[in-house]
C-alpha cells in the first residue's frame, strides 16, 4: 500500500513538473505581450547606443523593428483565441494538481508549499 502511495505521489509530482515546463514554454512562445527587461523604447535605445547608430540609422532600425513586431503579431493573431483557451485549461490543470498535492502533504509541508508558490508568483512579476 505504501509503495502505491509513493508511486502515485511521484507520478503526480512528475505531472505537475511536466505541466509547469510545458506551460512555461507555451507562455514564452505565445503568452501575453510583454516586453523583456524593459520596454521596446529602452531596448531600442540600448541597441542604438551600443552600436553607435546615427539618427537616420535609428529611424530605419525603429521602422524595421516595428514592422517585425506587426508581422509577428499578425502571425499569431489567428491562433490567439485557441492559445488563450489552452492557457485557461492549463491553469485549471495546475490548480487541480496543486489541490491534489496538498492532500498528500502534512500541515507543515502545506505551509511551505504555499510559501514556495507565493515566492514563485512574486518572481514572475
Amino acid at each position: 500500500m505504501q509503495r502505491s502511495k509513493s508511486l502515485a505521489m511521484v507520478f503526480l509530482l512528475g505531472v505537475f513538473l511536466a505541466g509547469g515546463a510545458v506551460g512555461f514554454a507555451a507562455h514564452q512562445v505565445a503568452g501575453p505581450e510583454k516586453p523583456c527587461k524593459g520596454d521596446r523604447g529602452s531596448y531600442r535605445e540600448r541597441f542604438a547606443a551600443e552600436l553607435g547608430l546615427s539618427a537616420s540609422q535609428r529611424e530605419v532600425v525603429d521602422s524595421l523593428m516595428e514592422a517585425q513586431r506587426t508581422r509577428v503579431r499578425a502571425l499569431y493573431s489567428p491562433m490567439r483565441p485557441q492559445l488563450d483557451s489552452i492557457g485557461r485549461s492549463r491553469d485549471s490543470i495546475f490548480e487541480d494538481t496543486q489541490r491534489q498535492l496538498k492532500l498528500l502533504l502534512t500541515p507543515e509541508q502545506q505551509a511551505r508549499f504555499e510559501q514556495m508558490h507565493r515566492e514563485g508568483r512574486a518572481r514572475k512579476k
